[in-house]
């Protein structure tokens, strides 16, 4: 009796406790890229000099995540730690695409753990595949280059949305949804773009689901200098370099 009772209990308790530890299904991830010349323009606490040095001029990864055929988030799924020695060997390419120029100046790691938590748990991927994949297909998608090669460049200039996604659809093979916010002069500008990809990471594909964002029919492309970026380590220092897309021949 008391091994009944006891197998009872521990059923009872593993029905309670699996849900946490479970890996739910999903059909697609949206990779979201920003642009970090309308994030520093945007907010009002400013962006910062990440303490592991200056990041790419470009998109920078903002989130990978699992969705449901029917455009819900697929979050928390397990209850694994973030391991920072497991990425150690991406730190580089973490650091230059997947930074985090909020302030004050960081080092990013408390932002990949996040991502990993709320996102990376649910990918059925380990914790270096997940970020590995989101740094290969940032490179695959290279958004910045596609939209240089229509003269689409960060300059202040207003650019029809519609040439903005025509652009990136042509270089990538599907449509992107894109997100604005409100730039100078309360003009819409290009925030984020939001790209699908296969359940297993390898292929962009059409989104399933498409979010919707309210934009305008032009909007802006906000520069991104490195000046923007304040160094909340050294105060009374200041980097005047220009960090821009650079044209691929």
């Amino acid at each position: 009796m008391g091994f009944c009772v006891s197998s009872a209990f521990l059923l009872s308790l593993m029905l309670i406790i699996s849900p946490c530890f479970a890996v739910q299904s999903f059909d697609y991830f949206s990779l979201v890229l920003m642009w970090p010349g309308a994030y520093c323009e945007q907010t009002n606490a400013g962006c910062c000099l990440p303490t592991t040095g200056e990041p790419a001029g470009d998109f920078f990864i903002k989130d990978l995540i699992p969705y449901n055929s029917n455009g819900d988030s697929i979050t928390k799924c397990q209850n694994i730690n973030f391991d920072y020695n497991q990425i150690s060997g991406l730190s580089h390419d973490l650091e230059t695409y997947w930074a985090n120029i909020k302030c004050p100046s960081n080092n990013g790691r408390s932002n990949w753990q996040y991502k990993w938590k709320r996102y990376g748990v649910c990918s059925g991927l380990s914790q270096p595949d997940y970020f590995k994949t989101g740094l290969d297909r940032l490179q695959k998608a290279d958004i910045a280059f596609h939209l240089v090669k229509k003269g689409i460049h960060p300059d202040y200039n207003l650019y029809k949305l519609a040439d903005i996604k025509s652009a990136i659809a042509e270089g990538i093979g599907a449509e992107p949804v894109i997100r604005c916010s409100r730039g100078p002069f309360n003009k819409f500008q290009l925030f984020e773009v939001h790209i699908c990809i296969d359940s297993d990471g390898s292929t962009i594909i059409e989104c399933p689901a498409k979010p919707k964002f309210t934009c305008s029919d032009e909007i802006l492309f906000h520069p991104f200098r490195s000046w923007m970026l304040n160094d909340t380590t050294k105060a009374f220092e200041t980097n005047s370099n220009i960090r821009m897309p650079i044209d691929k021949e």
